[in-house]
């Protein structure tokens, strides 16, 4: 891919400035009873996860593995975490026979997987040298098929936005300000013009990228409503599921409405958390809805928001409930 080290290095960024993926918790999903194929495939996500956190990599291979042919499967890249959970249990045969599988090189950029430590053992077998050479030429032939120029836009778009951002709130000017609209703009008339620039259309990275930029717009709802009917349209293939399932929160509560996945929480007090509230009448309701996208229950998401800010004194709400009318 061209210039996979910096588009690599500014996805990573883009990920440790935004933090806005949801947190993937260590989920005891047997304590949920699956009674649709949707349950079924997000409580076997939730397994793998749990698996692989404690380094059970055959139960991880074995779930993920189940994955691969489902929709929710393949917008995880199941084959290709399969794959590795397989390359840990000693089974690189199985690993290889996975990254052969041709929708293995749509989520995760082929130059990181032949430098991925945990498939050491993968690439030290005879069909590795093809398999690898398939993998290139599967993803040459979908950046034939892409809008590459529009990609690389896009991740710059994206850099700016939290350059903007940083310096907004060190201290606002009118032309600061102005970029930022500015920015946002341009993105309203890619949405005009393109549609919704989906995975197929710019790949993981840029499209990870567009998700940075909605997350934190500021007096544009209307951007993020628009996003969200494009998505619907092209369809659960073309973007990450977990941006899917923060912006769809993100827009109901900044528009005063109730949030539907329950991913934004207030930090009240030291290790005290207080979800907003959501659409579901009750938890079991909520925890069934979330098991559908791969979520782990409510309770056990909140646990895990207070291991992860152990000590930490409150910040108040991550999502700026004043946008509509800030200025």
């Amino acid at each position: 891919m061209k210039n996979s080290k910096s588009i690599l290095a500014i996805a990573l960024a883009l990920t440790l400035v935004s933090g806005c993926k949801a947190e993937q918790a260590v989920a005891s999903s047997e304590t949920v009873v699956a009674t649709t194929d949707a349950e079924s495939h997000g409580a076997a996500l939730l397994k793998a996860r749990a698996a692989f956190a404690n380094k059970d990599y055959v139960t991880c291979a074995e779930a993920m593995s189940s994955l691969t042919n489902t929709t929710l499967g393949q917008q995880y890249n199941a084959a290709y975490t399969a794959a590795r959970c397989h390359a840990l249990a000693g089974e690189a045969e199985k690993a290889l026979e996975l990254l052969n599988r041709p929708e293995v090189p749509r989520l995760t950029i082929v130059s990181s997987i032949n430098k991925d430590p945990t498939l050491e053992n993968v690439r030290a077998l005879p069909g590795w040298s093809e398999t690898y050479k398939q993998l290139q030429m599967r993803e040459q032939e979908m950046e034939s098929q892409m809008d590459l120029t529009l990609r690389d836009e896009i991740i710059k778009r994206a850099t700016l936005d939290i350059e903007l951002h940083q310096k907004l709130a060190e201290g606002r000017t009118e032309e600061l300000h102005t970029q930022y609209q500015e920015n946002l703009d341009w993105l309203a008339q890619v949405f005009t013009e393109k549609g919704w620039p989906g995975i197929s259309m710019v790949g993981p990275v840029a499209n990870s990228a567009l998700f940075s930029i909605l997350l934190h717009t500021v007096g544009r709802n209307e951007l993020r409503n628009q996003a969200l009917e494009l998505m619907e349209k092209a369809g659960p293939l073309e973007f990450d599921p977990e941006d899917f399932i923060q912006l769809t929160d993100s827009a109901l509560l900044s528009e005063g409405k109730k949030q539907r996945f329950g991913t934004v929480f207030i930090h009240t007090d030291v290790d005290q958390f207080e979800m907003h509230p959501v659409e579901s009448e009750t938890t079991e309701e909520l925890d069934k809805l979330r098991l559908q996208y791969g979520l782990p229950p409510i309770a056990e998401y909140k646990q895990l928001l207070i291991q992860r800010n152990a000590g930490v004194k409150p910040s108040g709400s991550s999502i700026d409930f004043g946008a509509a009318t800030s200025q």
